[in-house]
């Protein structure tokens, strides 16, 4: 009986955010529409951004120029990870056409699949798991699981290496997390993690020589889809940082310790509630609403005080998942999740965005919302504004506004 509850409670949460999916595509085509709107039909309309890249590696594979790709500005798609790109072809394949909707649905069944894997964690670790995975599947950054990102894919390799690793299922654990460094940079960061507890566990039980064969082994399984994507870059360009060198075409590196002082700078925290203001009155005083420029320049307003909010909340959360719950490696990927994206993003020249998807897989800080004692009116409130919030940037996307 428990176990068809929870697969009633995990449908119910699946078609509850499809729901909220279609209200926001349904929204976007009623707002006033944006500068970078560029399709009438909403799959065309959904498929836009990174989406756009992955679609083009599909199709057209990888190309890396060095005498111009680390030049700001010029963008090159081996800055992307393959492992979506790869389904993205199959998809075609399978489908015979590259029509968008192709390129989508992946996305939307891997977001579904990592909803119903987070449940089963939340059963292990919360008292409240159906509250707890309704706070993970209607998360702001729901919405790039229908536009051809690899959301869902990240969220999935990361739950299912996390569940794995608490259920001592070691070499599953490494499995899973190496299958996610194929999909993006933020599942290395949680493959630090369970290697500094897999070392921490070595360390403490004798530093045996005979079985740091097999530590490193497990290294090297659980960060094996980066490896493979470092050997073709190697073998195609004769470089196996090429990815890494393509970053440099999308933003503007700064000295180390100018970096350092920026992480720990609470001025430039300070920019996204500085620029909403600014743009409050510009919209109230000068008719910045009136253009799709201006509109956008709302839209971005919003997406980075956003940003910073999730920031904010998810430093709490994760504290209280590290001193107060104990929640040990989850929480611990969990920070280093949290600060790649301090350090990669948010405190490099593209500033505070990407917060809601980037932390997304910092999955402790939901964890800790079914553990905390919250009163069903204020759990109510905050599904509801979380709810909101996901038809409003689905929305925003469908509309033809900046949702990255």
């Amino acid at each position: 009986m428990p176990a068809r509850r929870g697969r009633h409670v995990v449908l119910l949460i699946n078609l509850t955010w499809l729901g909220l999916a279609a209200l926001g595509c349904l929204g976007g085509t009623a707002i006033a529409q944006g500068p970078y709107l560029h399709g009438t039909a909403i799959d065309v309309r959904m498929l836009t951004w990174d989406g756009f890249w992955y679609q083009g590696i599909a199709q057209h594979g990888y190309s890396w120029n060095p005498a111009s790709g680390e030049t700001l500005g010029q963008h090159q798609n081996v800055a992307f990870f393959p492992l979506y790109a790869l389904v993205d072809w199959a998809a075609m394949k399978l489908a015979g056409s590259a029509r968008p909707i192709v390129d989508i649905l992946p996305g939307l069944g891997f977001g579904l699949c990592a909803n119903a894997a987070f449940y089963r964690l939340a059963q292990k670790f919360t008292p409240r798991p159906g509250f707890a995975t309704a706070c993970f599947a209607f998360w702001p950054a729901s919405c790039f699981n229908a536009m051809a990102y690899p959301t869902g894919l990240i969220n999935l390799c990361v739950i299912m290496t996390l569940l794995n690793h608490t259920q001592n299922r070691t070499w599953r654990a490494a499995f899973w997390c190496g299958i996610g460094t194929a999909a993006a940079p933020t599942n290395v960061f949680v493959a630090a993690a369970i290697g500094l507890d897999a070392t921490r566990d070595w360390w403490r039980s004798g530093r045996n020589l005979k079985t740091l064969p097999r530590l490193i082994a497990f290294g090297l399984l659980s960060l094996s889809g980066l490896l493979i994507f470092m050997a073709y870059q190697a073998v195609q360009f004769g470089d196996p940082l090429a990815f890494v060198a393509a970053q440099n075409g999308f933003t503007h590196s700064v000295p180390v310790l100018q970096h350092v002082l920026l992480v720990f700078d609470p001025l430039w925290y300070e920019i996204p509630p500085q620029f909403a203001w600014t743009t409050i009155q510009n919209a109230i005083h000068h008719r910045l609403l009136t253009t799709p420029a201006g509109r956008e320049v709302a839209c971005a307003a919003f997406q980075l005080v956003l940003d910073l909010l999730v920031l904010s909340v998810w430093i709490s959360l994760l504290a209280i998942a590290w001193r107060r719950h104990h929640l040990g490696t989850i929480a611990l990927a969990g920070w280093f999740v949290t600060l790649g994206y301090i350090w990669f993003m948010a405190t490099t020249d593209k500033g505070l965005v990407n917060g809601i998807r980037m932390l997304y897989p910092a999955i402790g800080a939901f964890l800790v919302l079914g553990r905390l004692h919250i009163r069903p009116a204020l759990g109510a409130a905050l599904l509801t504004l979380l709810s909101t919030l996901a038809v409003v940037e689905t929305a925003l996307v469908a509309a033809g506004y900046t949702v990255i």
